[in-house]
């Protein structure tokens, strides 16, 4: 069903999207990243083998043939605090990595005709400077690089060998090193590099679910990128649709109102930094609406104990209800929308000094008295209002309060009814059933996209209008054992 909603991405992206959601990464963000990843690379680098090298020099009875075989490069660190990374342009992200050490070791041997010897050597390189160039792009919707330059140079060499070697012998092997192995170690420990740090982030990007369902209800929140991600002087943005669709029959063009334009990433805010727009919200509304999935039943299970949900206890606010069904019968209310429900974030005030949502519900209600039939039915229009918090990188949200702004009966048993009474009395409902109504509308939240490698719990949210601001301090956990 994944495959479903990300070609119908792709099908509607050549003429325009809307993209309602934004995130930001810092340059601190990055060097957190690096911190992290760079020894996890390194950790798994394998010993490197080098061809064998054979020279000979001298003539006749002189000849003297020397070889080096047996040749692996191991052992490669570099220092991380040192090594850095900074944002360049055309959507380059600059790796110098610092002080990168290795150790090559091999056997060593000469033949002649006045004798001959063998051994090996253990050589240490030191001050190597490492530059890597990652080229940020987009690939089926989703974030890919590429390592478009590696450029290694080899600073400090020392070399051990064992035995007794000769001072001749060494030179002779020093300079086979410098003239043969120099260039290709630094190619081939390059190569290594780069095939290592090309896959390494590919393989932690491909780890972002950027479609995950929503509340097991048939909806999924779509995370596909557009267009490639905007690599700037302070930041990485990476725009994607943002966009709650039916995973069935994914409408990625809902009739509901654009995003606000965003402000920029803060560049004193933390190192994650998100904009989730009311466009996302309300293409959550309009899906599950389409859905049917907008619709509630309250029972008297929803009620507290010393409220018995009858006709006798509904009959203050129903007048005539017990004349026509009898004393004491158990009731329940049946709503379902009659159109998707829009909201709309606000900022701070005195009474939300985190700022609120805000929306309005157009629904139809039917009070049923159980085994007996429908007693009234209702048009209803509800406002309610919410704050907003983020939990474990799921934004969601805590329902305030929820009131009955208008009411009218279309379909009536009972004759005449108190409009004024009865709207009373379905608030007074309305705010007894608070926690399930929470559940109906902001169910289980909205996941944001994150991969298995980041713990993001360290995170605060900001409601403004038209737009929630989310920032995070990410922890990293890289392992050969996560799934």
């Amino acid at each position: 069903m994944k495959y479903l909603i990300v070609i119908a991405s792709f099908i509607i992206l050549a003429s325009g999207v809307y993209t309602g959601a934004s995130f930001g990464f810092t340059e601190e963000a990055a060097e957190n990243f690096k911190n992290n990843v760079l020894p996890y690379i390194f950790s798994k680098q394998e010993n490197i083998q080098l061809p064998n090298q054979h020279i000979n020099t001298g003539r006749g009875v002189f000849k003297v043939t020397f070889s080096i075989t047996e040749t692996y490069i191991y052992d490669l660190n570099m220092d991380v605090t040192n090594s850095k990374v900074n944002f360049g342009s055309n959507n380059d992200i600059i790796l110098n990595i610092a002080d990168l050490s290795e150790k090559v070791r091999f056997t060593w041997s000469y033949d002649s005709n006045l004798g001959s010897d063998k051994g090996f050597a253990i050589v240490s390189l030191a001050d190597t400077l490492a530059t890597t160039i990652i080229h940020l792009s987009a690939e089926n919707g989703r974030p890919v690089v590429s390592i478009t330059e590696m450029t290694l140079k080899i600073g400090n060499l020392d070399v051990k060998f064992s035995g007794n070697t000769s001072a001749d012998v060494a030179n002779w092997l020093v300079g086979i090193l410098n003239q043969q192995m120099i260039a290709l170690i630094e190619k081939l420990t390059s190569d290594s590099l780069k095939d290592a740090i090309d896959t390494e982030l590919n393989q932690y990007l491909s780890s972002l679910d950027l479609t995950i369902d929503i509340g097991g209800i048939g909806l999924a929140i779509n995370y596909t990128l557009p267009y490639p991600p905007i690599v700037t002087e302070n930041f990485i943005q990476v725009d994607t649709l943002g966009l709650i669709v039916l995973k069935s029959n994914p409408n990625l063009s809902p009739p509901i109102d654009p995003p606000v334009q965003l402000p920029g990433f803060q560049e004193t805010g933390l190192q994650i930094q998100a904009y989730i727009t009311d466009y996302t919200f309300n293409s959550g509304f309009y899906a599950a609406y389409q859905s049917g999935s907008l619709s509630t039943v309250i029972t008297q299970s929803d009620l507290p104990s010393q409220i018995k949900l009858t006709t006798t206890f509904l009959n203050d606010f129903l007048p005539g209800i017990v004349k026509v069904y009898g004393p004491n019968k158990p009731c329940q209310l049946n709503c379902s929308a009659t159109e998707a429900p829009v909201v709309h974030t606000q900022s701070s005030n005195k009474l939300f000094p985190h700022g609120q949502i805000v929306g309005a519900i157009v629904t139809g209600c039917s009070v049923v008295v159980i085994n007996q039939g429908t007693a009234v039915e209702l048009d209803m229009n509800l406002d309610f209002n919410a704050t907003l918090y983020i939990d474990n990188w799921v934004l969601n949200g805590d329902l305030s309060w929820m009131q009955v702004t208008s009411l009218k009966a279309v379909n009536n048993n009972i004759d005449p009814i108190d409009t004024e009474g009865l709207m009373d009395g379905i608030n007074f409902l309305l705010n007894m059933t608070l926690p399930t109504l929470n559940q109906r509308i902001f169910g289980q939240g909205l996941p944001l996209p994150k991969s298995q490698y980041v713990n993001l719990t360290m995170s605060d949210v900001t409601v403004e209008n038209g737009y929630t601001y989310i920032q995070s301090t990410p922890q990293y956990n890289f392992t050969d054992n996560e799934n």
